[in-house]
This record gives structure tokens, sequence and C-alpha cells, in this order.
């Protein structure tokens, strides 16, 4: 009888008794690795990261959720998850995804889809407006908010992003200026049609609470100062100016974690109308690393009068 082979032997176990041990088993077979060889711990982090775009344990802890939930895909198994992952990190050519999760494509898109559609359900768990309070100092301004353009296939004037001087979509993305967490995504909307402070106008204005305002660049000077606190607004103290700098930097680091991912750092080559989900995931997925230890830095925001 001839020998048996090394390869991807261990069969990871579905349903509610999925470890994060198996989550590594399947991430290796996709790797093609020994599935059932580990290595040093930073070596398998950087690899999955590679591959996959966060920790073993945000994507363990992404399984969880979507079980807890009870979303969880019919017969899913965490190599399919890995998959949509990988489609979200790599964002390669379907042909070559297809070969590094071993199925052909019609499956890996059907799964893959499947999945990013199941997990975007479950912003209003990831990314909760409340937790714009946490550590709360009784500052008027909680979170800084912004918005942030992704590429496009060429639509015409309406999407026209003077930041790529081509196609886009926009997203406002707030996050909480005392804990650098993500609590405020609403989009997509058309790059030429929405100016920052029309989204602002379109849904964030009427969820701040009594005298509540928001940090945000100049673009938001319509607002300021009865809702925005911006650099040059005329009730801006010069003072502060470097605080607020620093605040708007550190949104800039949310953005550029965005664009790690290949699916929104390149030109999204799928149904535009998919898009949402697709960011939503990725602005979870950001979020859940920042919860498991991938941390901002740190803004000391006194917000003076």
């Amino acid at each position: 009888m001839a020998p048996q082979s090394n390869k991807s032997k261990k069969i990871p176990r579905e349903s509610n008794r999925v470890d994060l041990e198996d989550v590594l088993v399947c991430a290796r077979g996709i790797m093609n690795r020994d599935a059932n060889q580990p290595r040093a711990v930073a070596y398998e982090e950087r690899n999955f990261r590679g591959f996959f775009g966060c920790s073993v344990i945000v994507a363990y802890n992404l399984w969880c959720l979507l079980e807890r939930v009870g979303s969880l895909p019919k017969c899913g198994c965490p190599k399919q998850m890995l998959w949509a992952l990988m489609f979200l990190k790599v964002y390669g050519k379907e042909s070559e995804m297809s070969v590094l999760a071993g199925v052909d494509a019609k499956t890996l898109r059907k799964n893959v889809k499947t999945w990013i559609d199941e997990i975007s359900l479950l912003e209003p768990m990831v990314i909760i407006w409340e937790n714009r309070l946490k550590r709360d100092i009784g500052n008027d301004c909680l979170i800084n908010v912004d918005g942030t353009d992704f590429r496009i296939p060429e639509h015409g004037r309406e999407f026209y992003s003077h930041k790529f001087k081509k196609s886009g979509l926009r997203y406002e993305v707030g996050t909480c200026i005392l804990t650098g967490d993500i609590v405020w995504i609403n989009g997509p909307y058309e790059c030429g049609l929405w100016p920052d402070i029309n989204i602002f106008w379109n849904s964030l204005v009427s969820n701040l609470g009594t005298n509540e305002r928001v940090e945000a660049d100049d673009g938001y000077i319509g607002e300021a100062p009865r809702h925005v606190k911006c650099p040059k607004s005329f009730t801006n103290p010069r003072e502060t100016l470097a605080m607020q700098q620093r605040v708007r930097n550190r949104h800039e680091t949310v953005n550029g974690r965005f664009k790690q991912w290949g699916v929104l750092k390149q030109v999204f080559r799928h149904d535009i109308t998919w898009h949402g989900n697709v960011f939503r995931c990725v602005a979870m997925i950001t979020q859940l690393s920042i919860n498991n230890g991938d941390a901002l830095f740190e803004c000391k925001y006194p917000d003076p009068p």
C-alpha cells in the first residue's frame, strides 16, 4: 500500500465545534502548506495576515460572532470564510484565487458572495454608535468624521472623485476621538453628487445628541460652529489646532487600514451595487482588529469651549 501524504489529512470540524486550530489548519491548506505542521507563532501570524488581512484570532472571533447570531451560511465551514477573507485581502484574478482555494471559479464566486453578504449584516453588532460615549469626559465633540473614496470603473460625471480624477464611491466614516473605535459608517454615495457636508446633512447630523458636535476638516465648515469644529472656523482657537490635527491624522490611519485590503485599494471589478457590503465587511474586520489589540495611537482631547 502506498504511503499516505502528510498534506491536509486533518478535517476541520464544522458547526459549533470549530476552534482556533481549525481555522489555522484551513489557512495552511489554502497557503499550500502542510495543514498539520505548525511553525513559529510570528511566522504563522505574518503569513495569515498576508493572505487573509487580519490576525488568526480576529478571523476566529468573526466565525464565533456569525455563529452566535445564527448567521453562518448553511453547511458553512471555516475554509469558506477564509476564501471570503482572501477575496477581500488579495482581490486577485478569479482563476488564480480558485486554484488557491482548490475549487472551481463558480464555487468560489458563490461562496465568497454568500459569506460577504452574511458578514455585512453584522454591522449593528460591531460598528456601534453608542460606543462614541466610551471614556466620555464631557466633551461636546465625541467623534471625528470624514469621507473616504474608493475607485470603481468609469461611470460618468455623477461618480467623479476629485481625489482620483476618476469615478469612485464615497463613504462617511466616524471614529471615536477618545478610543479610536469606528462608530459610524454611511454610504455608498456617488462622489460627484455628494460632497462630504451633504452626506453629513443626509444622516449623521440628525443622530447627534443635544449640543453635540463633531471634529472634521474644513470641508464641513458650512456647519461650523453649530455642529462642527474645524480649523478655519472663526470660533476655533489657535492653540487647539495641533490637537485637532492629531485627531484627523488618526482618522486617516483608519482610512489607510481600509486600503490595505486589495478589494478597496484596487478598482472594484464587480457590480458596484455590491460595493457597500464589501466595504462594511472590511470596516467591521478593521474594528474587530482594533478590539483585539491592533489599536490606534492615543489622542488627548480636552475639548475647550
